[in-house]
């Protein structure tokens, strides 16, 4: 359960980073 909560709690920081990143560079890529 600690494993699965780690993994979400990653993948979540990434598609928050990916999605703040491009924001300001592209916002046409945030859908």
């Amino acid at each position: 359960m600690i494993k699965c909560r780690v993994v979400l709690h990653r993948v979540v920081s990434s598609k928050s980073q990916t999605y703040t990143t491009p924001t300001l560079s592209r916002p046409s890529s945030k859908r």
